[in-house]
């Protein structure tokens, strides 16, 4: 068997559900999006916060949908069409993709985990082991409790690998998802302060983080967990590795298994980083030392497997940032840096460093509303007005509404330009941001996923195209 194959019988088992109405049959995929959705899969209605897939059961029908994983009685014409009840579909889902994952235990899953650099270090990951055998990977950032189980049902018999990035907000919500997924590989990248409305102390984050390596399958031979020797969190999270080995990355730390020959070749540019492992000269095409972590965090997973290191460290030259990460846009004399996927202190405290590091006279940071801080987001907030007052920053844009304290703290500190837009008022910001950049400059945008600042970065690529010419 060469491609995704799952009967009625199979989900029945795995998910405890009761046939409603239908058939026997199999299954040729799992969907969750009907307008994603194939002939002859199975669609799971799920209900989210703003809409009911049992809404849409009779659109995945239309399609070609062999049948749905329902929570609620649905209307469907009495035919062949398979309904499976079940009490929850998202955690129908989730047993759906662990039956699977055990049905493929010749595919060695790689999960990945932490508080920055999750997605970028997956995709490092993925690219390495791309060049060592047929490789699967979670899409985008789909890394919660559908997202994960709909990146296990990609694995096909033919996979070798298969690396996997598990997210949290909250506590206890990692060992769930990483208990289905089976690693025999564990990645944590570092424990910085992100979602403390869920998580509420950074102790609980560590906690939660390191339910992925308690999640590794211990009958694996080439079971291990990869750790930042650099991370202040470190001592804890080793302390989950008494029954399992452990490597360690780092840039600082003498005794980390993956490290720089030494802090001094670390040499950054603003698209590149370069440094040099067993006298090598190496580079990644992506600025800043946090990048250079998530790269370093990859090549302790390829020493992990025994793999060439210097050999798959080459290899990290062509690796392309997903988006929203990191991307660098060249028009004209401006140079525009998107890294809006995500914002949180922590990253947000290396992504001024990173901003720091480049050479200009004329550069614009823009940064979005910092979410899911509780009680804390005031206090986090005026630390980014500080820290960016101090940095070299010559005009501060931001826009929403918790950004007020960065506003004020900035302005008090540095007495520099800032401007404060509305999160709708896109135009404004732009045109104000084009008149500022005339001559050239770097504009660097950074912000929590919900300011939706990509759409501010492409209208701004589309006026600067206007005003350098370029098609």
């Amino acid at each position: 068997m060469e491609r995704f194959e799952l009967s009625v019988k199979e989900i029945l088992e795995c998910t405890k559900g009761s046939l409603e109405q239908g058939t026997l049959c199999t299954f040729s995929g799992v969907s969750t999006d009907t307008r994603m959705i194939g002939p002859g899969q199975l669609y799971v209605a799920i209900k989210g916060k703003n809409f009911d897939g049992h809404e849409f059961v009779a659109d995945a029908k239309a399609k070609g949908a062999l049948g749905a994983l329902v929570s609620k009685d649905v209307e469907i014409p009495e035919d062949d069409f398979v309904v499976i009840k079940v009490p929850d579909t998202r955690h129908g889902l989730l047993s759906i993709a662990g039956f699977w994952r055990r049905k493929n235990p010749q595919t060695q899953v790689i999960a990945v985990t932490g508080t920055n650099g999750k997605t970028t270090t997956k995709e490092m990951i993925r690219w390495l082991l791309s060049a060592v055998g047929p490789t699967v990977a979670s899409v985008k950032s789909y890394n919660n409790d559908i997202g994960v189980p709909l990146s296990l049902l990609e694995i096909r018999p033919y996979h070798r690998y298969c690396v996997i990035e598990i997210g949290a907000s909250a506590p206890g919500e990692i060992l769930p998802l990483a208990a289905v997924a089976l690693p025999s590989v564990s990645v944590i990248t570092n424990i910085g302060i992100a979602h403390l409305e869920g998580f509420k102390t950074r102790s609980n984050i560590i906690q939660t983080k390191g339910e992925i390596i308690k999640a590794i399958d211990r009958r694996s031979e080439k079971r291990f967990a990869v750790l930042n020797a650099d991370d202040p969190a470190f001592p804890e999270l080793k302390e989950f590795c008494k029954d399992i080995p452990y490597f360690t990355f780092g840039i600082t730390s003498k005794d980390a298994d993956v490290r720089p020959d030494s802090p001094e070749t670390v040499v950054e540019q603003t698209s590149a980083v370069h440094f040099s492992l067993s006298e090598t000269p190496l580079s990644i095409p992506m600025g800043g030392t946090h990048n250079l972590y998530n790269a370093l965090a990859a090549l302790a997973v390829m020493k992990g497997l025994d793999l060439d290191l210097i050999r798959s460290a080459k290899r990290l030259s062509t690796f392309t940032p997903p988006p929203m990460r990191s991307n660098m846009f060249y028009v004209g004399p401006v140079v525009v840096i998107n890294d809006a996927f995500n914002c949180n202190p922590s990253s947000l405290g290396a992504a001024i460093n990173y901003f720091d590091t480049i050479k200009s006279p004329n550069k614009l940071f823009v940064l979005g509303d910092m979410l899911e801080l509780g009680s804390e987001s005031p206090m986090h907030h005026i630390a980014a007005g500080e820290r960016l007052a101090a940095s070299t920053v010559n005009h501060l844009f931001l826009t929403g509404n918790e950004v007020s304290a960065t506003e004020s703290t900035f302005s008090a500190k540095s007495g520099k330009p800032v401007y404060h837009y509305a999160p709708e008022a896109h135009t404004e910001m732009v045109a104000q941001i084009g008149k500022i950049v005339e001559g050239g400059g770097v504009v660097f945008f950074k912000g929590s996923r919900a300011n939706r600042l990509e759409d501010t970065v492409s209208l701004l690529l589309r006026r600067l195209k206007s005003m350098y010419g370029h098609d």
